[in-house]
């Protein structure tokens, strides 16, 4: 995601005359439309019918129904953190920053883990048992109601590992 970001930064994909990032949600990387109306496609359909809490409704083919991709849910961040414990929100587009967070569709095992990541790139994980990523958890398969991700797993933080997350090796 970071490097489809940084793509859409450096090209004004939205044509807003800005070099800023998308931070609204994950589908809107695909579903944005250009100049012309024809949708950016910056990421696989597949991915934009993962996005855990779209910010709005897409017109998708009929065909396209919401549902975890890879068995995750992607979900675009609503802010990050400061130096002094603020949020400041990202609204939909963002001059300096964006953020991510993957949340596994069921937790089975161990190895289903929560993944975050921002514009500096660092890939973190935490295992989520216990730790209530969500609000409400949605049923296997079916996508998460609006603002369903729980803090701290909706912003970034700015010393992660302080919440218990790790660097991915």
């Amino acid at each position: 995601m970071g490097s489809i970001e940084v793509t859409f930064r450096c090209s004004d994909s939205d044509s807003n005359g800005r070099n800023d990032f998308y931070t609204d949600d994950v589908a809107g990387l695909y579903f944005t439309q250009a100049p012309g109306g024809i949708h950016i496609r910056m990421i696989e359909i597949s991915v934009a019918q993962a996005d855990g809490a779209p910010r709005r409704a897409y017109v998708p083919p009929a065909t396209m129904t919401a549902h975890p991709k890879a068995g995750y849910w992607y979900f675009a961040l609503r802010g990050c953190e400061d130096l002094d414990g603020v949020v400041t929100p990202y609204g939909a587009r963002n001059d300096d920053r964006f953020g991510f967070t993957a949340v596994p569709d069921q937790y089975r095992t161990p190895r289903d883990l929560i993944f975050t990541t921002n514009e500096a790139g660092t890939l973190y994980k935490i295992d989520p048992r216990g730790n209530g990523c969500f609000q409400t958890r949605p049923k296997a398969g079916s996508q998460p109601a609006a603002g369903a991700l729980a803090w701290p797993y909706n912003v970034w933080r700015l010393d992660p590992r302080q919440y218990g997350w790790s660097k991915l090796d």
